[in-house]
């Protein structure tokens, strides 16, 4: 599943997602921001720089493709 990260959709998919965020927590008027890092990791952090959570991007192409693992 590692390859599926590094195809030039799953970073199309992923700097889509990156704007989505970005364009909810403006619409919601949060001091919020998303950027995408040179792991592939959505990172959501303040307006003062703090890092909030970050997201494994790997994560978010198989939720976008609608993929999940039940166990």
């Amino acid at each position: 599943m590692t390859n599926l990260i590094h195809s030039p959709l799953s970073s199309h998919k992923l700097n889509s997602a990156t704007d989505y965020i970005n364009t909810t927590f403006s619409a919601n008027k949060t001091d919020l921001s998303a950027k995408l890092d040179s792991q592939k990791q959505i990172v959501i952090s303040s307006s003062n720089g703090t890092v909030l959570k970050r997201i494994q991007g790997e994560d978010v192409v198989k939720k976008m493709n609608k993929i999940d693992l039940y166990v």
